[in-house]
């Protein structure tokens, strides 16, 4: 399987937010992102930043009692899953995220590493706290040729 990681140590807050924003960039017209790390490791506010540079409008929160939250942009429709509190595959079912995935779908997932075998074509972002919580660092591992490519072209 093709695969690229690219790891981006030491990123302050604001840094993050804007490796976020040039990640979507990579996106459109249709992608599934994993987030992975710790809590408080600022998955929900990657999502945000990502879904401003996608264009929402609307004040984007954290789905952890939700599951799910549905976003419209430039003609995009934006998935936001938060899998915290889901362990299996089967229970994903019941939130109906597409697949395969339509153009112009994104799915920005967060706790789903239980998604990989559904989304065989992917990137996964793992955060990691650093410095004591100070900073964060940012793996990106870019899953199967489209991502591979787009993350080949992808310069900081």
């Amino acid at each position: 399987m093709n695969t690229l990681r690219i790891d981006v140590p030491h990123q302050n807050f604001a840094d993050m937010q804007h490796l976020a924003e040039q990640i979507a960039d990579l996106v459109a017209p249709r992608a599934v992102v994993l987030l992975n790390g710790p809590l408080g490791a600022g998955k929900t506010t990657w999502v945000q930043a990502m879904c401003r540079r996608l264009g929402v409008r609307e004040s984007v929160t954290s789905p952890t009692f939700d599951l799910l939250h549905i976003y419209q942009a430039e003609g995009l429709t934006i998935y936001h899953v938060d899998g915290y509190r889901l362990t299996q595959c089967a229970e994903w079912e019941v939130l109906d995220l597409p697949n395969p995935l339509g153009v112009n779908t994104v799915i920005l997932a967060e706790w789903a590493e239980v998604l990989r075998p559904v989304y065989p074509e992917r990137l996964e972002v793992t955060l990691r706290l650093e410095n004591g919580g100070t900073s964060r660092g940012v793996m990106l591992w870019g899953v199967g040729p489209e991502w591979t490519e787009r993350l080949r072209g992808f310069t900081r």
